[in-house]
């Protein structure tokens, strides 16, 4: 949301804000625009799908410097999208879309700009961190605006966000824009000169903007510049008629922007703010009086947050005294939704884009860096999974189903989704008919029956949606099992085949990233280790540090004038990244029968598409593999684990050819092409009922007969 100019505005007037030592005090952040500020003020790279692990990392010293200024945290999100009758909503998040699809397009095409593209999970991974540092957050029913000023003014404190709307509220405690904070600790001296620190600021009030005509008038400043609510044609000719005062002029300076600087003085020479009222009716004729009257009426609803005689529902929420019960949403067919949904939105544990679908029957899907080339965008690799989605979500929509044969599945339901997603270059919908759910006893999954289901009824149901095998495999905890599942998952579904190097990649950043975690926090996992990590905790530190600097270079990417990335390599990741996000959403619609996946430890953008080149690039690319884990640790005899789980469960031909002939499935992931496309005998048999690689002492034979197979068994030592 915002409005249009108005940041610009009063950046250009100082004597709008004061300043203000950010400390010890509470503070309503505004969630939204809170993530997108991070990734964008540090720079974050946006050209290979995210840095998750990078991002987080910068969340919690965001964090950590206003818990270092006694900073009570409250962090609001923005829920659903409202049931817009005159869909101006709609048409913005469209326009928006658009926007970004043409930023994604412009990139993968090696053309530079200013303009960046949010990471799909970046808005799950920034909920992960807040969780993980015990931040105090919500997720309103709708949009948080209103409820974030409202929760201000109950605590008497200030906002902060980059939303320029928050200069409209009659925020009690003021409005702090992120642009307007400088983030390095400052100290002060506090009581019994005891050192405290602040952050500086410059805080904004809205008796400062018309003080003789009160913060009454403010509303009249946003229907007139526009926002995602008011349609800025509606307006256009009463905006066209104002003359300027120039006489007044020399009060506001708005370099550049005539149009915000003529609505301030038609504003500041009101005599009252009725007056402002009659006059736009009166000049919009007849015909649109109706029209602006109701526009009028909309955008001071929108901006009222006087405190109600009963607490805002956030307030109570965060004094742990919330009754879910008094805020009724209804789907399409009038039914209330379950209570026990609502309480899990608003904890922030669902998607709050399920809530569209279930009000609304749309969903918007994000674009991202991926192949322009490819007229099916990513997210159609996990249609899939979204589809048991919608089934659970309009499971009591519509009875009406079809039987569509083995396990238990069913389609064809009249209440079907309306996704918006690209196809080419170009932003299209597309109807998708959801798929309804059955347990293996035969019993309909409906959404209010989810938590009535036990642990292992839910599990086995991702299991089944996933078609996750049976791994025999030692520490194959359930965080491990969900991740591997959905690997193979997207291995399969990937509607362009992902080369063998994508899946490898994907296996040594896994690695990676639990090597790295281990050496920042040391005494960070818990004595549930899954086989990564009873691995990596297990390997001496000067071992780690040496892994880690081997494939630390890979985390780094430098851009210049003449790079351009490989979309062909990045389609690969990014449709991995739609499996991620469909699966992590279906998992917390069940209750979270698996761990939540920390995306921080599955995805590093920039690390998977340099290493995969740098595969693509290698005569021996397993060889180089090996080489990377360090033959002094058992990190490559996990990763062999984890290889031959995916490459059985995924078989031979899932796999996109390239023309390095090592990459190829018929030959094995450590050792030539050999007799009859069987593989070299395993040797080391350390981690049960998995295979390890085999390696020479000091080259690499490529084997092509199974004489040599047996004579370089007899003659050869092997490091194990």
């Amino acid at each position: 949301m915002g409005i249009p100019g108005l940041t610009t505005f009063v950046n250009c007037n100082p004597q709008l804000t004061k300043e203000f030592p950010l400390h010890s005090t509470r503070l309503v952040i505004d969630g939204n625009s809170l993530y997108h500020f991070i990734f964008e003020d540090t720079r974050m790279d946006f050209y290979h799908g995210g840095d998750y692990d990078q991002y987080a990392f910068e969340i919690t010293e965001f964090f950590r410097l206003l818990h270092s200024c006694n900073i009570e945290l409250y962090v609001v999100f923005d829920g659903g999208t409202c049931n817009d009758p005159n869909d101006i909503k709609f048409q913005t998040i469209q326009k928006r879309m658009k926007q970004k699809l043409e930023n994604a397009m412009r990139i993968a095409s090696g053309l530079r700009g200013k303009k960046r593209v949010m990471p799909i999970l970046a808005f799950d991974t920034f909920k992960a961190v807040l969780k993980k540092l015990s931040i105090p957050f919500a997720v309103c029913d709708f949009e948080a605006d209103k409820e974030i000023a409202m929760l201000a003014n109950t605590l008497n404190c200030p906002v902060l966000s980059n939303d320029s709307d928050f200069f409209i509220f009659p925020l009690t405690g003021g409005f702090i824009s992120f642009d307007k904070v400088i983030f390095s600790l400052q100290e002060i001296k506090g009581e019994n000169n005891s050192v405290e620190h602040f952050l500086p600021a410059r805080l904004y009030h809205v008796d400062n903007f018309f003080p003789s005509l009160g913060k009454e008038v403010l509303p009249l400043l946003a229907a007139l510049l526009g926002n995602d609510y008011i349609d800025k044609d509606v307006f256009k000719s009463f905006n066209d008629s104002i003359q300027s005062n120039e006489c007044k002029t020399q009060d506001w300076k708005s370099p550049g922007d005539k149009r915000t600087l003529k609505v301030v003085l038609w504003l500041q020479g009101l005599n009252s703010y009725s007056e402002g009222i009659k006059e736009i009716i009166s000049k919009a004729g007849s015909q649109n009086e109706k029209t602006i009257s109701s526009a009028l009426e909309t955008i001071i609803e929108t901006f009222q947050a006087n405190v109600p005689e009963t607490e805002s529902s956030l307030y109570s929420y965060f004094m742990g005294k919330e009754q879910i019960g008094e805020n009724q949403i209804r789907r399409v067919n009038g039914s209330v939704i379950p209570m026990w949904y609502l309480s899990h939105h608003r904890k922030g544990s669902l998607s709050p884009n399920c809530l569209d679908i279930i009000t609304l029957h749309r969903k918007f899907l994000s674009p991202q860096v991926e192949d322009p080339n490819s007229l099916a965008s990513s997210y159609q690799s996990s249609v899939n999974l979204r589809k048991y989605m919608y089934g659970i979500l309009l499971s009591e929509d519509s009875a009406d189903f079809e039987t569509n044969g083995a396990w238990g599945l069913q389609a064809n339901m009249k209440s079907v989704v309306k996704e918006f997603d690209r196809r080419g270059d170009i932003i299209i919908s597309q109807v998708i008919n959801p798929v309804k759910l059955e347990t293996y006893s035969g019993k309909s999954i409906k959404l209010s029956d989810i938590p009535d289901l036990s642990r292992n009824e839910k599990k086995n149901l991702l299991r089944m949606i996933l078609d996750i095998p049976c791994f025999n495999i030692d520490h194959m905890t359930p965080d491990l099992e969900l991740i591997l599942g959905l690997v193979i998952f997207w291995i399969k579904n990937s509607q362009r085949k992902v080369t063998i190097s994508h899946m490898q990649s994907v296996l040594v950043c896994l690695i990676m990233l639990k090597v790295k975690w281990a050496l920042m926090y040391p005494a960070s996992i818990g004595c549930d280790k899954n086989l990564i990590e009873a691995a990596v905790f297990g390997i001496k530190t000067k071992t780690l540090k040496i892994v880690n600097e081997k494939l630390y270079k890979y985390s780094k990417y430098t851009k210049s004038r003449t790079s351009r990335v490989d979309c062909g390599l990045i389609h690969g990741f990014a449709q991995f990244q739609t499996c991620i996000l469909a699966t992590m959403h279906l998992n917390s619609l069940l209750l979270d029968p698996f761990p939540g996946p920390y995306i921080p430890h599955i995805f590093s953008g920039t690390f998977l598409y340099n290493f995969c080149k740098e595969l693509h690039r290698r005569r021996d690319p397993d060889q180089f593999i090996y080489e990377m884990l360090s033959k002094n640790s058992n990190l490559i005899q996990i990763y062999q684990c984890l290889f031959d789980a995916v490459n059985k469960a995924v078989g031979p031909t899932a796999f996109r050819y390239t023309e390095n002939r090592y990459h190829y499935s018929e030959y094995t992931p450590y050792g030539g092409k050999l007799h009859d496309g069987k593989c070299l005998p395993h040797i080391n048999e350390s981690v049960e009922n998995c295979s390890m690689p085999v390696f020479l002492r000091k080259t690499r034979i490529r084997l092509k007969r199974k004489d040599q197979v047996q004579q370089m068994l007899l003659c050869t030592d092997f490091e194990l």
